[in-house]
């Protein structure tokens, strides 16, 4: 068994999905996110896979990884996946821009929430993009970044509000702010 196939959930498999084909960047391809790949053969199947470049082979979305996503997080179905980046610092939901709000439903949104949660102890992140705008999902609130510029990265820290109240912020900085650092 390759080291892919051992990330695999059994009975798993991209068959009858090309989310990634249509959501994801490839540099590679010189393909932007948001638009159908040349290669994905009637927006089923890589008319390339043997061929792939090697970040099409690297990826694999969470609903193939993740036993707990039922088939409701299947991406034909959801119109969305999840995507772990920053060594799993960073749980991004890539959403479709043709459904820019089903991230905003069940059962996604209740995941996403009881993952921000979870992302606050550790300070992660749970991003949702949806074609270039971004949000932040924090436990008390969603923060609408807008797009979100090459030269950016998405940062979250503690902030101390009135009476010494503790909570989140989200924000983009510079890549070269010493605050960004191990988001770029």
């Amino acid at each position: 068994m390759t080291e892919d196939a051992a990330r695999i959930v059994p009975g798993r498999s991209c068959e009858g999905c090309a989310m990634c084909c249509y959501l994801l960047e490839v540099e590679a391809l010189e393909k932007p996110p948001a638009t159908w790949c040349a290669h994905c053969a009637g927006k089923r199947a890589c008319a390339i896979y043997p061929e792939r470049p090697q970040e099409c082979r690297d990826f694999h979305c969470g609903w193939l990884t993740t036993e707990t996503l039922d088939d409701r997080w299947f991406p034909a179905k959801a119109r969305l996946f999840l995507a772990t980046e920053h060594d799993g610092m960073r749980l991004t939901c890539v959403v479709d821009p043709a459904r820019p709000d089903a991230w905003r439903k069940d059962p996604y949104y209740g995941l996403l929430k009881g993952a921000a949660k979870q992302a606050a102890r550790f300070e992660g992140q749970v991003c949702v993009k949806v074609g270039r705008r971004w949000w932040v999902v924090l436990p008390d609130e969603d923060v609408a970044l807008g797009e979100v510029g090459e030269d950016e990265v998405i940062v979250t820290e503690i902030a101390t509000g009135e009476h010494g109240a503790r909570r989140l912020k989200a924000m983009t900085l510079p890549r070269g702010d010493p605050r960004a650092k191990g988001m770029g």
